[in-house]
């Protein structure tokens, strides 16, 4: 799958060279969309890229920045480069403690080794690391992050929800269940799960019960603890799969959780100043306005009424190769015979059977002519009528001629019954060649979707809902008044973090539905495809029927015919050399 790049204006000439500064502004731009105007904490952005990335562990307080940093970078390298050296395993462990100067090397050695095996175009340095100059991760942050959203989209990180498209299904149920295991691989980010840790799932973006209140709060909460309160919602184990999976959120599994992030959320607006209030209740209002849940869902259900019509297809599919294979047995157990190669032999009969009655016809003359000197007197006066002897041999010439002029009427019959059963054959042969075309399943037209029956929409909702949240929705969070309160920031950034997981989700069932969209339209082309070939061979069947009689009747004449003239030929062959 490849993906199609347009120039954004927020994106560099790349023949320029930028400054440390500059690149920081273009990933406040790109990723913060926060007014240049200000001047903010380069680890503020570099953690916000990292939590909008899909590693929420970025926004965890009780870490220390250098875990955050380090464990973000690690957990996008690891997609990347899943093995930094051969016998070489990824080495990371959490803490709220500050690490040794020897730890903090050995981590970040790892991420320069993984660096440089991917390319990476920018100056990085064991010292910068340990030094946590942040103004220097934020363009390596950046570079890693852009590959990963370039690795995320690329075929093979669909190989799984593709091999749906390629699968022998023995029933609707089986295949329902092999799609909703397949639509619920999650994107790359929330993949590579660690033993170190759990990450964090998006799991209440699609809970379509949740209001803003409770989303915001799952995020909050997950910042300040380190635990999320929703649990990964989806099991990829088919053991584990039951029908109403394939909801995406079922309301009543997740009540629970609900009740405590409710109670949760009134603790913690207790807790809040009141600029920070009002912050939250312009989050809220947005995220309600958002409507996410349903979105997903919509998307979510057509994605599987797509897979139903995708086995339909496929099942149709099946049964026309059926049918074609089953017609064509049937045509193959007709005589065959080819006009040209019939035509050559028919004319080389006729030409054989002229041949023999013209030697036949001299016969008889010349047999004629011995039969009337025979009747005529010779010098001694004896003919057929005193002559005992020329009696008998005027007999035989007789016999023989008689022979031979049966020997012409039989070949005269057998040759007009050849001519009048070939003219029936070549006739219904002609008129088979001046029959149009069958008709196809499907006339192109300019005007018209290919094939009206493919739900064609839903990559491009989810891509136009995709550019909202990336540009509106964020262009209200910088719109809101900012304090320094660290409340304030932390709604912030937990709205940021949801943005981006809702970004994500988004950007997966878009792919997703664009692989849906083309395996759509491919199946429907296969099948009716080969619903022309079996109306071809139904045709083709049916003038094999009409013919068959036609060829047999011209066959068994050219047989005939054959026998007849090798017979002559091999009993006037003493004629042909007196």
């Amino acid at each position: 799958m490849s993906k199609q790049k347009s120039k954004n204006e927020d994106e560099p000439d790349p023949k320029v060279e930028m400054s440390v500064e500059e690149k920081l502004s273009q990933m406040v731009r790109l990723f913060s969309k926060i007014d240049t105007t200000e001047s903010y904490d380069p680890l503020s952005i570099v953690l916000g890229c990292l939590s909008t990335a899909g590693y929420h562990r970025a926004r965890l307080i009780h870490l220390t920045p250098f875990d955050r940093v380090i464990g973000g970078m690690q957990h996008i390298l690891k997609i990347l480069c899943p093995e930094v050296h051969k016998g070489y395993a990824w080495h990371f462990q959490e803490t709220a403690l500050p690490k040794t100067d020897k730890v903090r090397a050995i981590e970040s050695v790892q991420i320069l080794m993984a660096l440089k095996k991917l390319d990476c175009p920018h100056h990085f340095l064991l010292g910068h690391m340990l030094e946590e100059k942040y103004e220097l991760f934020a363009p390596v942050v950046d570079w890693c992050i852009t590959q990963m959203h370039a690795a995320a989209i690329e075929h093979e990180n669909y190989a799984e929800y593709s091999q749906f498209f390629g699968m022998d299904y023995e029933s609707k149920e089986e295949a329902q269940k092999a799609f909703t295991l397949a639509l619920r691989l999650p994107h790359l980010t929330y993949r590579n799960p660690s033993a170190r840790m759990e990450l964090f799932h998006p799991t209440i973006i699609r809970d379509i019960v949740a209001n803003g209140s409770v989303v915001l709060n799952e995020y909050i909460h997950y910042a300040k603890t380190g635990q999320q309160i929703y649990p990964r919602w989806y099991s990829s184990d088919p053991a584990k799969y039951k029908p109403e999976d394939r909801k995406p959120v079922h309301p009543l599994v997740t009540e629970p959780d609900r009740v405590k992030l409710v109670a949760i959320s009134r603790q913690y607006a207790r807790e809040m100043t009141p600029e920070a209030r009002r912050t939250m209740d312009s989050l809220l209002e947005i995220i309600d306005k958002m409507d996410i849940a349903n979105i997903i869902l919509d998307c979510d259900e057509r994605l599987h009424a797509e897979a139903d019509r995708y086995y339909e297809s496929y099942r149709k599919h099946d049964e026309l190769h059926d049918d074609y294979n089953m017609l064509q047995r049937r045509i193959d157990e007709f005589p065959s015979g080819n006009l040209d190669v019939m035509t050559k032999t028919f004319k080389n009969m006729n030409s054989r059977t002229d041949k023999i009655k013209s030697i036949l016809a001299k016969e008889i003359t010349a047999t004629n002519e011995k039969i009337k000197t025979l009747n005529e007197k010779d010098d001694k006066g004896l003919n057929v009528k005193n002559c005992p002897a020329k009696k008998d041999e005027a007999e035989k010439l007789k016999l023989y001629c008689s022979d031979m002029t049966m020997r012409v009427a039989d070949l005269s019959q057998k040759n007009k019954h050849l001519r009048d059963t070939y003219g029936k054959w070549k006739e219904f042969i002609m008129k088979l060649r001046a029959l149009p075309p069958v008709n196809k399943s499907k006339k192109p037209d300019p005007n018209v979707p290919e094939f009206p029956e493919i739900d064609n929409g839903i990559a491009d909702k989810l891509n136009a809902l995709n550019n909202e949240v990336g540009i509106n929705s964020l262009e209200k969070l910088t719109s809101l008044p900012r304090t320094s309160a660290k409340d304030d920031i932390l709604l912030r950034d937990s709205y940021m973090a949801f943005t981006g997981d809702v970004i994500l989700t988004l950007q997966d069932y878009y792919w997703k539905a664009k692989l849906m969209y083309d395996e759509r339209r491919e199946m429907c082309r296969y099948r009716d495809g080969l619903a022309d070939h079996v109306k071809v061979l139904q045709q083709r069947l049916k003038s094999k029927r009409e013919e068959s009689p036609l060829l047999k009747d011209f066959t068994a004449s050219l047989n005939k015919m054959k026998n007849a003239l090798e017979m002559n030929e091999k009993v006037m062959a003493p004629v042909k050399t007196k």
